[in-house]
């Protein structure tokens, strides 16, 4: 209950007996040039106010700080919290360095990822959230509008669904900006970023209000931005299933430099998915056809002026959506639910668009009848278009294999294998240059 900043510097390992109320900040004048490690830990309490810096005088110019903060919450009662300096209203506080803040346990009214009011924060600033109750949730704004005063580097608020250490959060959060206390960015590279880690669990939300770069949902582990330099370098992907990898789309991602994954701009789910090689070689042997969703070729059948597209599902993938106990009982942890193509004429899609399930125009044709399922390594399975006219000898119809199944968290995924075109016309002419037998 005491006050804590009784002089002009705070000493190193000052300790703060917790009881009663009372608001923890530094507090230095305009012309202070702080530089340091802020290291605070808040189990409990009732706080009025959380910052970086304070500074609270009648000034017009900049006071600035060079302090990398980190903050984390076990406990306590607290009204607002907000990334960068609590200032006066007619001061402008610079503040250069990192803001990290790990929210584990806690009652909080306002959390802003901005600034009290007028000034800049030119670090990273990262909210790891495990636990606490989040009245307002997260807003990516400021505490009170700055009038265009206010910029801030890169921004990410992380949601941990399953908690850590025994901390968890107690009710559903949800991730907001209010356009009337908005935060500008730093500069053109500055990013912001949302991401819920294990999205099934439903223990956080994106507001449809919410101004950010990236709102990632991420089902089945957890993403965490990587920023080096002042930038967004890619995101680190962690499976909970170490046998599965991430995927959007669809698609299955490939890591990069440094083993970052780059995603793509505005709202996106990420699914850990069981893997596929979606690559095609002619000289792929049975063993290597396992682990591979592909499509071979096209053929024609003569009698139906039909063409006929033949694709491969490995066994591999197959069997990774079934566990078996000790007495060989499956158990459907990750439940297949169908296979087979996605199928359009090419007229009727945009150039350079992937045909997808439930998409406009598109056929999804199941895997009903399989077309060769004498190796023990794979299955081959068909579709055929049927009827296609002389007119239409030349048009070519695009497939696209894929495999749906259920996974454990009760989510639906779809794992799309890569696109094949051709025509009629063209099958022929192959056919006929390699002086095939197709035709009969």
């Amino acid at each position: 209950g005491k006050d804590l900043v009784t002089e002009n510097t705070v000493k190193n390992s000052t300790e703060i007996d917790a009881a009663g109320s009372k608001s923890i900040a530094f507090n230095f004048g305009t012309t202070y040039q702080l530089t340091g490690n802020n290291i605070i830990e808040i189990h409990g309490g009732n706080i009025t106010d959380v910052a970086t810096v304070y500074q609270w005088v009648n000034y017009s110019g900049t006071a600035n700080a060079s302090v990398n903060s980190h903050f984390s919450f076990y406990g306590g009662n607290i009204e607002n919290v907000t990334s960068g300096p609590r200032n006066s209203s007619t001061a402008v506080f610079d503040v250069k360095g990192n803001v990290n803040y790990d929210f584990y346990g806690g009652n909080f009214i306002n959390v802003y990822t901005g600034i009290y009011k007028r000034g800049t924060v030119n670090g990273n600033i990262i909210y790891n959230v495990y636990g606490g109750n989040f009245a307002n949730g997260i807003k990516f704004s400021n505490m009170y509008n700055s009038g265009g005063n206010s910029t801030l580097g890169n921004t990410a608020v992380i949601v941990h669904s399953k908690g850590k250490d025994g901390y968890s959060v107690t009710s559903p959060i949800t991730l907001s900006s209010d356009p009337e206390k908005p935060v500008a960015k730093l500069n053109e590279t500055t990013k912001f970023v949302a991401v819920i880690n294990n999205a099934e669990l439903d223990k956080a939300n994106f507001d449809s209000g919410l101004v950010a770069d990236y709102k990632l949902r991420v089902y089945g582990g957890s993403a965490q931005p990587v920023f080096e330099n002042g930038t967004l370098a890619g995101f680190s992907l962690c499976a909970d299933n170490n046998a599965f990898v991430p995927a959007v789309n669809g698609v299955i991602l490939e890591s990069g430099q440094n083993g970052l994954y780059t995603l793509p701009e505005g709202e996106t789910s990420i699914h850990f998915a069981i893997n596929a090689n979606t690559e095609y070689k002619e000289n792929d042997t049975p063993e290597q056809l396992a682990g591979k969703l592909v499509v071979h070729g096209a053929q024609i059948r003569k009698a139906d002026s039909a063409l006929r597209f033949v694709a491969t599902i490995g066994k591999d993938i197959l069997d990774a959506m079934e566990d078996f106990d000790s007495d060989n009982t499956v158990c459907q942890k990750e439940k297949i639910t169908g296979y087979g193509f996605a199928v359009i004429p090419e007229n009727y899609i945009a150039p350079g668009v992937e045909p997808c399930i439930g998409m406009d125009k598109v056929r999804t044709v199941p895997a009903v009848n399989k077309y060769d399922t004498s190796n023990s390594n794979y299955i081959c399975y068909t579709v055929c278009i049927t009827g296609i006219s002389c007119e239409n000898a030349s048009l070519n119809y695009v497939v696209r294999p894929y495999f749906t199944y259920e996974d454990s968290t009760g989510q639906t995924v779809t794992i799309y294998g890569k696109t094949y075109a051709t025509s009629i016309s063209a099958v022929s002419e192959m056919a006929i240059a390699a002086d095939d037998k197709a035709l009969k």
